[in-house]
């Protein structure tokens, strides 16, 4: 018997993507954050997280196949009953085979004897497996469904069951063993074979063999006798046992294959409940063969995000056909990641038979999906950066074939301008030539106007649109690319001030000057470029500042960092200096400023305060004291509430986090794109 609710002609393996991923793989897993989707499918159950996990990392490339298991799936939509009593059926027959205890294959009366009681209890659950298919079989219309209805009703039905029944009632009996054999030439017993005894009491039953016209019995005292007697009936029984544990793996491998097929169905339902429950809608897509250069969305919108954030995200419109290639472009933090994730993303769902984060999608299939993000910079690198994302870059055009698809997030933008826009343009028109689908989002200027300017190859153009007062939107338009990236909207909306380009080269510190017993909290100056290297070149500091925590190596850079707080306008967002009051020297800092969302880095609207000690000052009370003059400011600018995050392991912020009032509210991966502790303070 054959399950095939996955493919017509093949079993699913839910195992079969191990825990080791390829470098190429386990960077698109990670940047198409695609744990928070396995999260919401697995809803607590490894096998429903195996299943989705094996479907997503291994894409069909044919659109019929695709189409198989879209059927399979609505079926499973319309009667969510039916698949979750599938799914629980056979974890029954399972569960109950494992009740049994396990037994050496030594004495064939032992293998015989466990399995007669597992078979025992397949047949009760192979009986309610019946009854469900006889209940609901009608109903169901997908190819898929149909034949496995057709399945279970040709060969589990009621004489096979009935006979089944009688067959272990039998073997259960326990009273002698009915062999014939036959005597070679050699006068040694062969074909030793068992047989059915006579069925008593049933009219016109007949023997299963005739009775013996001669007999003899064995003497007592006759060991050899009964030695010869004991391995024969051994021989016979062999066969016996030997067939019942084979009726028992087959049931067992026909339950253990249903089992992990609907495993993929019940972790899909999963995710389409948890996305319409937040407002966001789902469609079954329209998969293309491979090559077609085929791509229409309306209503696109990242999942992950919509996962994470808790409500619907801001869907945009996509078409590109007829093209390999599509070039992002457009302000800073207007989206373009979270676009670029929600490509990926859908491509993924669509090649794994799933329905879309969409409200209509046609694309074409892909054998392959590869990403190259810009990764945050490594300080144990041997080499720079730019030789760090050439040598990924490398490695990941090995793999991609025609009809692959390559996402590229902001890739050779570690370099200058112009020779970043070569590389590119140069990687660009190589792959799109060898027959791969690229989309590009890129800050290189160089390289979006020469493919725009030369249509070679020829592409489709978006932009992030740019709001009023440069609020940004979070959608596109076909639009060229723009020599800006409109980073001044940036401060303006993360500073809440306006400043020219004469300002923000020349802005004098407008951060408040804030007073407590002990210390005093006002902007760092340029002449104190030496306090802050002096505090951001140790590990004990920076050891839990960001993703890829390092310290800082050069003065040079403490300089830039400081002439960059200057800038900041106020009166709320900034980093203040720490300075006990009976001195000139910081010795820490305190901040405000704008969480930055998981996915991308774009800010969020909820206000971070944090701080930064020297080791020499640790254990005064100086960072609560310091953060509490913070808080007090943040309540007289307006503000509801507060929010800290810390490192999961970092203990000693934690317990300031605490002194300050603050609730714990557990940990999150909402920003900064890791795990965090989160802590929140509410206006008093």
């Amino acid at each position: 018997m054959k399950v095939r609710l996955m493919a017509p002609d093949e079993d699913f393996d839910p195992e079969a993507v191990g825990p080791d991923l390829p470098a190429g793989v386990a960077d698109m897993v990670q940047d198409l954050q695609l744990d928070v989707l396995l999260d919401a499918m697995a809803s607590g159950d490894k096998l429903l997280r195996a299943a989705a996990r094996t479907a997503l990392l291994t894409p069909l490339v044919d659109p019929d196949r695709v189409r198989y298991r879209q059927a399979v799936l609505a079926d499973c939509l319309a009667h969510p009953e039916v698949a979750r009593a599938l799914f629980q059926l056979a974890g029954r027959a399972l569960d109950a085979e494992r009740a049994v205890w396990w037994v050496p294959r030594s004495r064939p009366e032992m293998v015989l004897d466990r399995s007669v009681r597992v078979l025992a209890a397949q047949t009760v659950v192979i009986q309610d497996l019946v009854a469900l298919v006889a209940e609901h079989g009608d109903e169901l219309v997908s190819p898929g469904l149909r034949a496995f209805v057709a399945t279970v009703r040709t060969e589990l039905d009621e004489p096979f069951i009935a006979e089944m029944s009688d067959r272990l009632a039998l073997l259960r009996r326990g009273d002698g063993l009915l062999v014939t054999a036959a005597l070679g030439e050699d006068g040694q017993v062969t074909r030793p074979v068992p047989r059915v005894p006579q069925r008593v009491g049933r009219v016109f039953s007949r023997p299963a063999v005739r009775k013996p016209n001669h007999s003899f019995e064995i003497p007592d005292r006759d060991e050899g006798g009964f030695r010869v007697l004991g391995e024969l009936r051994d021989r016979a029984l062999w066969r016996v046992a030997d067939a019942a544990d084979q009726a028992a793996g087959h049931v067992h491998d026909f339950f253990e294959v249903l089992r992990g097929e609907m495993a993929f169905y019940l972790a899909c339902l999963n995710l389409v409940a948890a996305l319409h429950e937040r407002g966001a809608p789902t469609c079954v897509p329209a998969p293309r063969p491979v090559g077609d250069d085929v791509l229409r969305a309306r209503g696109l919108y990242d999942p992950c995000l919509v996962l994470r954030e808790g409500r619907a995200a801001v869907p945009n419109d996509v078409t590109a056909d007829g093209v390999r290639l599509l070039v992002v472009s457009g302000a800073n933090h207007g989206g373009k990641t979270t676009l670029l994730r929600a490509l990926g993303v859908a491509q993924v769902l669509t090649g794994a038979g799933m329905l879309a984060p969409a409200a209509e999608l046609a694309l074409a299939l892909t054998p392959a999906i590869r990403t190259h993000w810009a990764r945050e910079e490594d300080t144990g690198l041997a080499h720079g950066k730019l030789d760090e994302e050439l040598g990924r870059f490398s490695e990941l055009v090995d793999e991609l074939v025609p009809g692959a698809l390559l996402l590229s997030n902001e890739s050779f933008a570690s370099t200058n301008e112009a020779e970043g826009s070569q590389i590119a343009l140069t990687v660009v028109r190589a792959l799109v030539e060898a027959g791969v689908r690229l989309v590009v989002v890129t800050h290189l200027y160089g390289l979006a106007h020469e493919l725009h300017e030369s249509r070679t190859p020829p592409a489709v153009f978006l932009r992030a649109e740019r709001g009023e007062n440069g609020r940004r939107p979070y959608r596109f338009e076909v639009a060229p690319p723009l020599p800006t990236s409109f980073a001044r909207d940036l401060f303006q909306r993360e500073l809440g001030a306006s400043v020219s380009p004469r300002e923000n080269r020349a802005v004098p510190a407008g951060l408040p000057v804030l007073t407590t017993p002990r210390l005093v909290l006002r902007p760092w100056r340029t002449e104190d470029a030496a306090a802050a290297f002096d505090l951001y070149s140790r590990w004990e500091v920076a050891r839990y500042l960001g993703r890829a925590p390092r310290v800082l190596t050069d003065p040079a850079e403490a300089q830039q960092r400081v002439e960059g707080w200057a800038r900041f306008p106020g009166p709320l967002h900034g980093v203040w200096a720490v300075v006990p009051r009976d001195g000139e020297v910081p010795v820490g800092s305190v901040m405000t400023k704008l969480l930055p969302r998981s996915g991308g880095g774009e800010p969020s609207q909820d206000t971070e305060i944090g701080w930064h000690l020297h080791p020499d000052v640790w254990h005064r009370g100086y960072a609560t004291e310091a953060a509490s003059a913070l808080l007090g400011l943040a309540w007289d600018q307006g503000l509801a509430e507060v929010f800290a995050v810390t490192y999961p392991q970092n203990a000693a912020s934690q317990a300031v986090c605490r002194r300050l009032g603050m609730a714990e509210l557990g940990l999150t991966d909402r920003y900064y794109d890791m795990t965090c502790a989160l802590f929140r303070a509410a206006r008093p």
